[in-house]
């Protein structure tokens, strides 16, 4: 309530934000034991309602989801790996190889909640939302029904003005709780020519090689996310939205839109008495909830070549150098839903203030290397470089040793 037309006289406070217990009684939240407006509801493990410990000596009202607390998120994971190599000659080759993986993940969160930005109004009318007023409930044709318990319209009839609007803040745990599901899909095609030869008797590798790759992720929100403008919409409805089409908003235009709500938000019923209820009909939470999708894409081709081999002996060892030339390219963009994206006039999007916006970027890389290595120690000649990227395959440029080839493969959200 506002402090403007804060109630007068005792328990009321100037400005303060009063609770409704499961039995339609006022309460303070901060101070449920306060003997004055004393907490009369259910305070055990099932209902999840608990006091926390003291602070100054006074225990404030909490709550418990334990149905939604995860020791681990549950995840699921597939992954295929392929490598091919055929021998054109006894010196040359052709390797290839294919990788994909797809990763999903879902987290749950807490309930979505309505408070501060997002706290609602609901329309009040002494005369025929109040139980103990002889017109209860029998407004005229087209009038908005809001019933409130009897305790609730005491304190809204206490009001200078007490016919205006009071501010709803609480708890949606009628709607289901926040949801996230992540899948992410990885796939990485590598493939070239390698080979070996002899170069004034000494051995010299080749290799060349070209890889694509590409990750996906897609973080779909299907639960959790209510929008402001349409729950407002429920809460002006009569009885809190039972029956609502928005057929009955102003300016409807009957063009491939549709919303309805058939239960109505459990908030009190046609006597005043709290509304229970721990769900809507499906219909009321399609129309409430935003089912966003949020995709994040990262491409990346390379093209590399390197050659390495020996170039002369000294007493310590043979001289070995390393010669390569290489291209990369990486996309990312990142989309995020439109009704989760900050280009909007206002937050709308319940318990949402950090949003993102689109973000988009390249990069191009073009180099060419080179390495010598001289032994200095005898016994101390071998050595070797390599290199990786995310999502992409690399190969290993200069050693003295057996030859050999290295592929790396990464994901990033």
């Amino acid at each position: 309530m506002s402090a403007a037309n804060a109630p007068l006289g005792a328990p009321a406070r100037l400005g303060a934000t009063y609770g409704i217990d499961a039995n339609g009684n006022i309460f303070d939240p901060l101070n449920p034991l306060n003997p004055n407006i004393p907490y009369t509801g259910p305070l055990n493990d099932s209902s999840g309602f608990r006091l926390n410990p003291p602070t100054n000596g006074i225990q404030s009202l909490g709550y418990n989801d334990f149905e939604n607390n995860f020791l681990q998120l549950p995840l699921e994971r597939y992954s295929v790996f392929s490598n091919a190599d055929f021998a054109l000659t006894d010196n040359i080759s052709l390797f290839g190889e294919m990788r994909f993986s797809q990763v999903y993940a879902s987290a749950q969160g807490f309930t979505s909640g309505v408070f501060n930005v997002w706290s609602p109004t609901i329309p009040y009318n002494p005369q025929y939302d109040d139980p103990d007023s002889p017109d209860f409930g029998n407004g005229p044709a087209g009038f908005a029904h809001h019933p409130v318990s009897s305790a609730l319209a005491d304190l809204l009839n206490a009001r200078p003005d007490n016919d205006e609007p009071w501010i709803y803040v609480g708890g949606l745990d009628y709607l289901e709780n926040f949801e996230t599901q992540t899948t992410t899909n990885l796939y990485q095609v590598v493939g070239g020519p390698e080979g070996e030869a002899r170069v004034n008797d000494r051995d010299w590798y080749w290799n060349a090689f070209a890889s694509h790759g590409k990750t996906t992720v897609n973080a779909h929100q299907p639960e959790g996310f209510p929008y402001l403008p349409r729950l407002q919409n429920l809460f002006n409805a009569d009885h809190y939205g039972r029956d609502f089409d928005i057929s009955s908003l102003p300016g409807f235009f009957p063009l491939a839109v549709t919303g309805h709500c058939t239960s109505g938000l459990p908030i009190f019923d046609e006597n005043g008495d709290p509304n229970n209820t721990p769900f809507v009909s499906k219909d009321c939470s399609d129309y409430v909830v935003l089912r966003m999708n949020s995709v994040t894409t990262l491409t990346q081709d390379i093209v590399e070549a390197t050659v390495s081999g020996g170039l002369a002996d000294l007493p310590a060892g043979e001289v070995l150098f390393a010669l390569g030339i290489g291209s990369r390219e990486e996309e990312f963009a990142f989309d995020p839903d439109s009704g989760f994206n900050a280009n909007q006039d206002f937050p709308n999007v319940v318990q949402n203030i950090i949003l993102p916006v689109t973000v988009d970027g390249t990069t191009d890389v073009k180099e060419i290397f080179g390495e010598i290595a001289i032994p200095l120690v005898s016994d101390r000649r071998s050595f070797s470089r390599s290199k990786s990227y995310p999502a992409s395959a690399s190969r290993s440029t200069a050693r003295s040793g057996p030859r050999k080839r290295t592929s790396s493969c990464s994901t990033g959200t």
